[in-house]
This record gives C-alpha cells, structure tokens and sequence, in this order.
C-alpha cells in the first residue's frame, strides 16, 4: 500500500514537472530506493519507467486515459 501511494504522488508531481518540459524528467522518493523516469516519446506519447532500488517494476511504458462517458 505504500508503494502504491508513493507512486501516486511521484506521478502526480512527475506530471505537474513534465508538462513543461520536453526532455527526460526523473524523480525519485527521498531515499532514492524508487526512481521515476518520464519522457515525450517521438509521437509525443507520455511515457514512464519506474525502478525500485535499480531494479525495472515498470518498463517503459505509453501513459492513457480512457474517458467514460457518463
């Protein structure tokens, strides 16, 4: 559960930082055990990785959003 709120909010704070950048963004907790790498792709599809102490949780993969209609 930890690790899952502190993703959130890496990402939520990746996102705020990245929307204004076009190069490689990386953040990392305070203890730099988890490290969150976000970037433009050559499409301009948002994409991240995460690695828990140097090792791949999540490789790179394309961010998305489905809308529901409601």
């Amino acid at each position: 559960m930890l690790f899952k709120k502190s993703l959130s909010i890496l990402l939520t704070v990746l996102l705020t930082v990245a929307s204004f950048a076009q190069e490689k963004t990386t953040v990392a907790s305070p203890n730099k055990n988890i490290v969150l790498n976000f970037w433009l792709d050559e499409n301009g599809s948002a994409t991240y990785e995460v690695t828990y102490k140097s090792k791949p949780v999540i490789l790179a993969s394309s961010m998305g959003f489905d809308i529901k209609e409601t």
